[in-house]
């Protein structure tokens, strides 16, 4: 699960599920001993589910349903990491462009997302342990293991030994993505970290220095790989270029030409045919599509009208609010992807905060991580398609499981943003310049 949210911080929460299903298997087939794979046989099938023990198959199906858990939490970490999460500060950079108290920035983000981060995680291993192997199972750790249990993890570490030994050395190439994925990082914490003057206000100045956001970093990183080489060893490249001329001396000038024009393409990390068939296209689609639907519910007047009719239960306490709001969109982005949920709420929910005099980030955050957390259902997201695809967790127990951990998440929500969260952003003060923006355009 750590290693799964940890992946989820840098790649979309669907790759991830699809990237770890299949070592959540390859390890449960050195346990249950599975034999080889049959390609017309689905996945509960071939780990023969239906022979193994109670407890073996609960173990199976936790396994493989917290791939999809981790990576949806992993989402809510970073502000970098989910569609949410940028629809989010796109609407505040949107509402309030010179308005410090309220922004958000990689590393305020990172301040208060990480607490509830670990307490969504623990919450979804009690739960998913509970469920499928008993709430006994939670102290196993504290008792000798069966002869079973270690010789299955015997196999296990065996199996990951030798799967460890089949990758290799470290390539140059390899080394030098992690090395520009680190730069990457450190210039979006440091561009604005909060502790200190941050690099962008150094060099450019405080004013100039809002020119450049976390995408300005971005983008460099991405033209520099289209120009780093893949291979260090240039005199490889050259021999490797020498034997196909040797080799076309016969061809036609035509066809070693454009060989040779293969061989130099490859010398860069990233090549535009590679992002042509790798890159999310849909994806890029999908938020911009987003950001206009966030416009149109502001320019329609359908924010205004939902915060004029919200404003009618301003007696209510504002805890109490906040919770009601944070669960009609969780229960929401069960039937619609996280990024067309935020779409939808995320400037009703600005607009509504202001009309009931609260800070925006105190009902817009919520806002940002509730879409993450689609538990439930197989249709909600395509992580929990990938793992009900594999016919080893049912449609009943993926939903007893997403419910408790829906209400458990919301919980955990709430619990944050009215503690260290309301502190770190000092949301009991709403700036005069906020209502002032939002009283100019609200009338009920």
């Amino acid at each position: 699960m750590l290693i799964t949210t940890f992946i989820s911080f840098f790649v979309s929460d669907s790759a991830t599920t699809a990237m770890m299903i299949p070592i959540a298997l390859a390890i449960l087939e050195a346990m249950t001993g599975a034999p080889a794979k049959n390609t017309s046989a689905t996945i509960a099938d071939h780990l023969r589910l239906k022979e193994l023990s109670k407890k073996q198959r609960g173990f199976c199906k936790a396994m493989i349903l917290v791939c999809a858990h981790a990576s949806l939490i992993g989402g809510t970490a970073i502000l970098t990491s989910t569609a949410p999460n940028l629809i989010f500060r796109n609407e505040l950079n949107r509402r309030y462009p010179n308005e410090p108290k309220v922004t958000m920035t990689y590393v305020k983000w990172l301040q208060f997302s990480l607490p509830p981060m670990f307490g969504y995680l623990i919450a979804s291993y009690l739960i998913v342990m509970t469920v499928f192997i008993g709430p006994f199972s939670l102290f196993d750790c504290f008792r000798a293991p069966s002869e079973e249990e270690a010789h299955a993890s015997k196999e296990v570490e065996r199996s990951v030994k030798e799967a460890y030994k089949n990758l290799g050395s470290i390539s140059f190439s390899e080394i030098s993505v992690l090395f520009w994925f680190i730069v990457l990082i450190v210039s979006w914490i440091f561009r604005e970290p909060g502790f200190m003057t941050g690099w962008a206000d150094l060099i450019y100045g405080k004013e100039k220095s809002e020119r450049f956001k976390d995408s300005t970093v971005g983008i460099l990183i991405v033209f520099i790989l289209f120009a780093w080489p893949k291979d260090f060893n240039i005199r490889s490249r050259n021999r490797k270029i020498a034997d196909i001329e040797m080799e076309t001396k016969g061809k036609t000038k035509g066809k070693a030409s454009e060989e040779m024009k293969i061989v130099r393409r490859s010398e860069a990390i990233l090549t535009w045919p590679v992002v042509q068939r790798r890159m999310s296209w849909s994806v890029l689609l999908l938020i911009g599509a987003g950001f206009a639907i966030s416009e149109g519910v502001k320019s329609s007047g359908l924010s205004q009208w939902l915060a004029c009719e919200v404003s009618a239960f301003k007696h209510l306490d504002e805890m109490v609010i906040q919770a009601a709001i944070t669960a009609i969109i969780v229960f929401t982005t069960e039937f619609m992807s996280n990024g067309a949920t935020a779409n939808i709420f995320v400037p009703i929910v600005q607009t509504v905060a202001v009309s009931l005099h609260l800070h925006p980030l105190y009902l817009g955050i919520p806002s940002a991580i509730a879409p993450s957390f689609a538990f439930m259902l197989p249709m909600a997201t395509p992580p929990n398609a990938l793992v009900y695809d594999t016919h080893v967790v049912g449609f009943f127990e993926m939903l007893l499981v997403g419910t408790l951990l829906n209400c458990v998440c919301i919980s955990i929500t709430i619990l944050s943003m009215n503690t260290w969260t309301y502190w770190l952003f000092d949301l009991g003060y709403v700036p005069d310049s906020v209502l002032l923006i939002n009283n100019a355009t609200l009338n009920c």
